[in-house]
């Protein structure tokens, strides 16, 4: 069964280290295409514009490199590169990277910005992730913060909704359905009609 199983991943991993090499040769064989002379302008070529974007694409392309080299190694010791977590990560770093390279050599020279993209997303799961359930215990500010600017409920306000459903629903002898009507009345909804059984 383990056998299947290291079979397996070595095959995947064989699949991905040529999608690498095919992504890394074409990406850079485009970009380095878009330098030539005929491509870029002779204005272009001889400005500091020209000399920052080949230096930008050369930091790039090493650390993308560097990256896909330790996935190769990683490969040889016998780890899925398809698992999730940080080599989902470095793939994704590969991947914008392709797409950077590419599409400032044929759509637009200030694609760079789109770098940005990847410290976001880090602040963004290092808060999701870390700050909310950690420092701020389970209550997200940001969240009360953008539903007061809407004019919404806040998180607050909508937990203790929620609560007071709970406690509905945690009477005795009550059916789920009818600890939700029951919720529904308390709060006075007009479509809950309530009657009174008399027992005689």
């Amino acid at each position: 069964m383990a056998k299947g199983a290291s079979k397996k991943i070595s095959s995947q991993n064989a699949a991905s280290l040529t999608l690498l090499l095919r992504g890394f040769l074409l990406s850079n064989l485009i970009h380095i295409l878009s330098y030539t002379p005929i491509l870029a302008s002779a204005r272009y070529r001889h400005s500091g514009a020209y000399k920052w974007d080949v230096a930008k694409y050369v930091l790039s392309e090493g650390v993308a490199l560097a990256i896909g080299l330790l996935m190769r190694d990683m490969a040889s010791k016998g780890e899925d590169l398809n698992a999730e977590g940080l080599t989902a990560l470095l793939w994704d770093v590969v991947f914008v990277t392709w797409f950077v390279h590419v599409g400032t050599a044929l759509v637009w020279r200030r694609l760079w910005w789109l770098y940005a993209v990847i410290p976001l997303y880090g602040i963004f799961l290092a808060y999701s992730k870390v700050l909310v359930p950690f420092i701020f215990k389970g209550s997200d500010p940001l969240a009360g913060l953008f539903a007061s600017l809407r004019g919404g409920k806040g998180p607050k306000q909508a937990s203790t909704a929620q609560n007071k459903g709970n406690a509905a629903a945690a009477e005795p002898g009550l059916s789920k359905r009818q600890a939700k009507l029951q919720a529904r009345a308390d709060r006075g909804d007009p479509r809950v009609q309530r009657r009174e059984m008399q027992r005689g």
